[in-house]
């Protein structure tokens, strides 16, 4: 009940120790508890939650059964549930489909919305230092700020208004090559994903959106393949408000 709460009230970007206490009560998952988080918790949990229970067959089809369509075809979680080989599962993401549009059909509008807001504003680049603070600096450095799990920002303001808007509520768009997810199929059916960070012959090394390392036996790993998705979560345009995300662009653009 007390995770349940928290993760109704909260939802920072990456809330890496709630989410991850979240996620791991579906160890072993548990249907009425998907049922209440996906009703109740933020995007951001929600997001975690559905990329954690697409790890596994198990998980897979609880998620189908009461996550949203948002989640299912967020590019980080149907990766996962495309490498599980379940027939039943297939049909029932298809099932899906109808509930959603193209994301990037939803994010074109979005960003249009986002980047006219900007023009007709004046946004309070001090009070992008903040959103910046809250929401970028966990997983990224600009001008020594920050950690460097995701790019460093340093220089970002070359990329203008549309583009910085584009990168922030679209990050699948633009990935670096160095920051692309891997998807490890193990022997068991299970699936891990993350970003490359070692590899000594006999294991490897997969870091996750929160910084934490996953080690793998090679000897475990049945399939691994690189998808040109970032660990960025695409959930910033419900938890960063239109003035918000203006004030973080004023606040990037002066950054030299």
């Amino acid at each position: 009940p007390a995770l349940v709460a928290a993760a109704s009230l909260f939802d920072n970007p990456l809330p890496g120790a709630l989410a991850d206490r979240i996620t791991a009560a579906f160890e072993r998952p548990d249907p009425e508890l998907a049922k209440i988080l996906f009703a109740t918790a933020g995007p951001t949990v929600r997001l975690r939650l559905a990329e954690h229970l697409a790890s596994s067959p198990r998980g897979a089809r609880l998620l189908v059964s009461y996550a949203t369509a948002r989640e299912i075809f967020a590019p980080s979680v149907k990766a996962k549930l495309d490498v599980i080989g379940d027939e039943d599962l297939r049909e029932a993401i298809a099932a899906k489909t109808p509930e959603v549009q193209t994301h990037d059909g939803l994010h074109d509008a979005l960003i249009a919305e986002r980047v006219a807001a900007y023009n007709t504003s004046s946004p309070d680049k001090a009070w992008g230092a903040r959103v910046f603070s809250k929401h970028c600096a966990i997983c990224h450095q600009l001008g020594g700020e920050g950690t460097v799990i995701g790019p460093q920002l340093d220089g970002v303001h070359t990329r203008g208004v549309a583009r910085l808007v584009e990168d922030v509520l679209a990050p699948n768009r633009h990935v670096d090559p160095n920051f692309r997810i891997n998807l490890v199929t193990l022997r068991d059916g299970s699936v891990i994903s993350g970003m490359p960070r070692g590899d000594d012959g006999e294991t490897l090394q997969l870091m996750d959106a929160a910084g934490a390392i996953t080690t793998v036996s090679k000897d475990e790993i049945e399939s691994r393949t690189e998808a040109p998705i970032s660990l960025m979560p695409p959930t910033f345009a419900q938890s960063i408000p239109a003035d918000d995300l203006g004030a973080l662009v004023a606040y990037l653009l002066e950054r030299r």
